[in-house]
């Protein structure tokens, strides 16, 4: 039986200290008979200092990486992982791995769930080859979140769901940081976990 491998993709804010104790978190989800790996992907080669802001990390983001480049390095570490995976992706960390999804199902993965992916809206014409869940925030300062929810949930394989809680509830950096909000849905990503690996 090949170990699961947990590939959690970072917001703007990378690897930061506060992400680290929410993979932690995470990991703490009870697995079946199958032992899981951990792998915790931030959009920078070298962690920054703490960001001042969060549109300043956005900046640094849009002007250092991007979600394209950002995609193609959570490629790499997902075709370097052998045995089956679970993605888990936050805000662009979930926008890079949806426009990864068309190449997901031949690269071992078998199902992710996204978090407030934004960017998203720029990339509706992509269909996924596994199953993808996106937890939409209650709404959304430049664009209709309900406009976006109408697009997606139609398509196959991808199941949304629109949550009474704003982009960035999960991360302890954010200005919409909801502590309930980020205590149930660590639960429920830790369900996702123990679905997956109960199947294996």
């Amino acid at each position: 039986m090949s170990d699961l491998n947990v590939i959690i993709a970072a917001d703007i804010f990378g690897t930061s200290p506060e992400f680290k104790t929410l993979c932690q978190q995470i990991s703490l989800a009870e697995v079946g008979s199958a032992a899981t790996n951990y792998h915790v992907v931030g959009p920078y080669q070298r962690q920054p200092d703490n960001f001042s802001s969060e549109k300043s990390a956005y900046q640094y983001f849009i002007e250092h990486v991007g979600v394209e480049a950002y995609s193609e390095k959570l490629l790499s570490i997902i075709e370097a992982s052998s045995g089956p995976k679970l993605l888990i992706g936050f805000s662009v960390g979930g926008s890079a791995i949806w426009r990864l999804t068309p190449k997901l199902a031949s690269s071992g993965v078998i199902s992710t769930i996204c978090f407030y992916s934004s960017q998203i809206r720029h990339m509706t014409e992509i269909e996924t080859t596994v199953p993808c869940q996106f937890v939409l925030p209650n709404s959304e300062e430049h664009f209709s979140v309900n406009e976006l929810k109408a697009k997606m949930q139609n398509k196959q394989q991808v199941n949304v769901e629109q949550c009474c809680y704003q982009h960035g509830f999960l991360n302890k950096l954010s200005n919409n940081y909801n502590q309930s909000g980020a205590t149930q849905y660590i639960r429920n990503i830790q369900k996702f976990i123990t679905k997956a690996n109960l199947l294996l």
